[in-house]
């Protein structure tokens, strides 16, 4: 389980940097959508105890799939990202395997569906309508809000079948890039009452650009996780620019006048 990683690296390369994906969900839109979607208050304790018990039965799950997929299919299976499947089509009638499989694929689909939803929204809603003020029937946004989503998942598509590195890796930067570009921002906002539309800038930014500089650079990756490295420098620019950046306190007239 830990890689054959001792000291350092089994610190902070496998534990902290395992922990650490858990900062991701902070940043990403489409499960961002669930909390806006809460009707009430009295409904996020019971939204809290859903989704911790579907997290661990799902997680430990999955890894627990990995462990014994080692010991079923050998430890040089060509492509390690099809242990599910193929240990499924080992261990179950072909029936059950088919209805395992197309739950895991399903729930891809889920996710998959939930992003373009989120991509479409953010560009017909807040780019197309707000930043260019378009005044359109609906009819129109209708059928620009299919033309997003087509061209969305086309563009994903492509950089799919481009990309050679593996889903892990692919979804490792995607899940950072996000988590740290709005997390960071987004939790000094529920929490801070100074945090200031500069600072908030600022870590979005820090957040993108930190994700990109840790992945690409070998040396950085090596210090320290990407996931806690490009969080961390987020949080850090928006407490120190909201900071930065507070309006100073007005003196009420009639004090002035005293």
């Amino acid at each position: 389980m830990d890689g054959g990683k001792v000291g350092k690296a089994l610190w902070f390369g496998v534990i902290f940097g395992s922990l650490s994906w858990g900062l991701g969900y902070l940043g990403q839109p489409h499960l961002l959508t669930r909390y806006m979607a809460i009707r009430r208050p009295e409904d996020v304790r019971q939204g809290t105890m859903i989704a911790l018990g579907w997290v661990l039965i799902a997680y430990w799950s999955a890894a627990l799939v990995g462990v014994l997929g080692v010991g079923v299919l050998g430890p040089d299976l060509a492509d390690k990202e099809t242990v599910m499947p193929f240990m499924a089509k080992a261990l179950l009638p072909g029936w059950l395997a088919g209805i395992f499989i197309s739950g895991a694929i399903a729930a891809m689909m889920s996710t998959a569906d939930s992003q373009l939803v989120v991509v479409t929204s953010a560009l017909v809603e807040d780019l197309y309508k707000r930043v260019f003020k378009a005044e359109t029937t609906g009819k129109r946004i209708i059928l620009i809000s299919r033309a997003a989503t087509f061209g969305a998942a086309l563009v994903a598509l492509v950089l799919a079948y481009a990309n050679e590195e593996l889903i892990f890796t692919m979804v490792e930067y995607a899940w950072t890039g996000l988590g740290s570009s709005f997390g960071p921002p987004l939790l000094l906002a529920l929490w801070w009452k100074r945090v200031t539309k500069s600072g908030v800038l600022a870590g979005m930014l820090a957040g993108t650009l930190g994700t990109i500089l840790w992945k690409n650079v070998d040396a950085l990756s090596a210090f320290l996780d990407l996931k806690i490295a490009s969080f961390g420098l987020s949080f850090l620019l928006t407490w120190a620019v909201s900071m930065a950046s507070q309006d100073k306190p007005q003196r009420h007239r009639g004090t002035e006048e005293k």
